[in-house]
């Protein structure tokens, strides 16, 4: 069984909140843990390696915003490869489980439409045609109108993801699972008005279906974002 886990921190500088997320995975012995917005810089984690037991994988933008990285737990740390990551905003890795490899993709998509219908598009170009892949993180972009309080619009960065998904077989599998249901993994009151969408995911090749032992999101003080889980016992 392999834990995945995908959360936006909304900013992991501060040694303190570090230091508590390191904490809070391995009580939950989450095994690959990807993180959005983390804001760091190469030197933070020569600093604060120290505080996780496992492997770390980062890639940070230029300007020290952004930021995506993964937590590779003591168990499987010697069994993970990175591969590549770009901008802050894109990281993969490959992990190896019973002879078998796995695809990882972690990605923090921009905010604006237009920025993130190309990001989408260079996500497309960057990923692996594989039968074992997984795509998770902050997409900031809701699927239908049950992941929004508010408007869902279906604009081109929306087709931009679809057309992702579809092009490489994965699918949003709590969704799959929990077809009418509405959970929102990002909240944050704005003018007194609690606004709320689920826009973190964690899509999976459809040949992993059978092998999914549950998904579902865990809302956390840590964070304005949920922590989007996956069990998953890998064929």
């Amino acid at each position: 069984m392999v834990q995945c886990v995908s959360i936006n921190v909304n900013g992991l500088l501060d040694v303190a909140k570090f230091t508590k997320l390191c904490a809070i995975c391995s009580e939950n012995r989450y095994d690959i843990v990807a993180l959005q917005e983390t804001f760091w810089n190469p030197d933070f984690i020569v600093e604060n390696k120290k505080h996780w037991n496992g492997e770390i994988f980062f890639s940070c933008s230029d300007t020290n915003r952004q930021g995506v990285a993964f937590l590779v737990s003591p168990k499987y740390k010697n069994y993970v490869t990175e591969i590549k990551g770009f901008n802050g905003r894109f990281i993969y890795i490959q992990l190896e489980v019973d002879n078998k490899i796995i695809d990882i993709v972690n990605v923090y998509c921009p905010n604006v439409v237009n920025e993130k219908d190309r990001f989408l598009k260079k996500v497309n170009d960057n990923i692996p045609k594989s039968d074992d892949l997984i795509l998770l993180g902050d997409f900031n972009q809701s699927l239908s109108p049950l992941d929004r309080v508010g408007k869902h619009f279906e604009d081109k960065a929306f087709k931009s993801l679809n057309n992702l998904l579809d092009s490489f077989n994965i699918y949003d599998v709590w969704r799959a699972r929990f077809p009418t249901s509405r959970v929102f993994s990002w909240r944050r009151v704005i003018e007194n008005k609690l606004v709320q969408s689920r826009i973190d995911y964690i899509f999976i090749s459809k040949m992993f279906t059978s092998f999914v032992k549950n998904v579902y999101y865990k809302h956390t003080a840590f964070t304005d974002h949920s922590f989007v889980v996956l069990n998953i016992d890998f064929p």
